[in-house]
């Protein structure tokens, strides 16, 4: 088994073995690498196995990661819940986390940190430490819209998409100008909400070139690897102004709730414009052959537990997520959600004109990875 950096020559070869593996994420494409890198200088690092044949059977998919303090760190992958190990075996799948290890070793880098979205016994096996803090909820979608309907709570969200389906508002979809404008004016209310720094609009502009289905150029990515991708942004109004909106990634059988932002009026919230748009986006996923909704990942403590809240109604799997760790020039497991300087930072920044935000959060949003 020869486990090695991925190399330029062998990425039709890469794109091929990932577009073949149904449990392949768009976080594991040529494209993520590449979007990461130019908006946040994450530096992908790909190790795959290759057989005696030269055939690839794993990858793992790591980035090298500054934080706020302290040296670089490895970590698979930044801003996602989890990016699994793809493997064909158990074997190539333990030399290639050993090979991370050794890497990290190598570059004198701060830890090294693997999101996964099961248990494994292998991690255990090289003495990686477990950590769980993360829930991932997903909806699986049936044929039947009927079924998947009823498997929603009735007196929260089935009544919510009723009273926005009877409320006097409206929705588009798309991912023209004028939709990426609409909703990243929204997620940058939202974030500034929250005390969140933003991403920056250039990375949802990104997205768009390089998974959505009109995409105007390739990121590295072999055609047939990009067959199955698509975006969407679903936006709702009220008198033709925004007040909701979701981006939306679809990759292989899953449509993937990336993000989201809405106006903080609280008499057009109570309209439900969030349900409106979810619920339409079930539906075209739905006729459109996507078989899971996956809402992504929340803490107990994401805004005071209320987003968990919100995406476990909407789910029928909730699954606790392991991250691994392997310390190297780190004593302990950083915490960062209990960091003083984290929450010194939320205050302040929930009180910063929309504008400053706008212009710092690419400067702040690379160190939170």
């Amino acid at each position: 088994m020869n486990i090695k950096i991925l190399e330029p020559s062998e990425y039709d070869d890469y794109s091929k073995f990932i577009s073949q593996n149904s449990s392949a994420q768009f976080e594991h494409s040529l494209t993520w690498a590449k979007i990461l890198q130019d908006n946040f200088k994450h530096k992908p690092i790909n190790f795959i196995a290759k057989d005696d044949a030269g055939i690839i059977q794993a990858c793992i998919v790591l980035f090298e990661c500054q934080g706020f303090f302290g040296p670089k760190n490895l970590i698979s992958s930044p801003y996602s819940i989890f990016t699994n190990i793809l493997a064909n075996n158990s074997e190539s799948k333990t030399e290639l986390i050993k090979k991370a290890i050794d890497h990290c070793k190598d570059q004198e880098l701060g830890f090294l940190q693997i999101r996964s979205q099961h248990q494994d016994q292998i991690f255990n096996s090289v003495n990686l430490i477990e950590k769980k803090n993360v829930f991932n909820m997903s909806l699986k979608l049936d044929s039947d819209i009927n079924i998947t309907w009823k498997k929603l709570p009735k007196s929260s969200i089935r009544w919510g998409i009723k009273k926005a389906e009877k409320s006097k508002i409206s929705f588009s979809k798309g991912v023209a100008p004028m939709h990426l404008d609409q909703f990243y004016n929204l997620f940058l209310s939202t974030r500034k909400h929250r005390g969140v720094p933003a991403y920056p609009k250039k990375y949802f502009q990104d997205i768009i070139n390089g998974f959505g289905n009109n995409s105007s150029f390739d990121y590295q990515e072999s055609s047939k690897a990009k067959d199955h991708s698509d975006v969407k942004i679903y936006i709702t109004y009220h008198n033709e102004d925004p007040i909701a909106a979701i981006f939306l990634i679809y990759y292989n059988s899953e449509m993937r709730y990336f993000a989201a932002g809405a106006t903080y009026n609280r008499e057009l919230l109570s309209m439900q414009p969030y349900h409106l748009i979810m619920w339409e986006a079930i539906k075209d996923a739905t006729e459109q052959g996507y078989k899971v909704f996956n809402l992504g990942g929340a803490t107990t403590s994401t805004n005071n537990g209320g987003l968990l809240t919100f995406k476990k109604r909407w789910s029928d799997t909730i699954e606790e997520i392991p991250y691994y760790y392997y310390l190297n020039n780190t004593k302990k497991i950083p915490n960062t959600e209990e960091s003083g300087f984290i929450k010194i930072a939320t205050k302040i920044w929930k009180i910063l004109p929309s504008p400053i935000i706008n212009q710092i959060s690419p400067l702040i949003i690379k160190r939170f990875n």
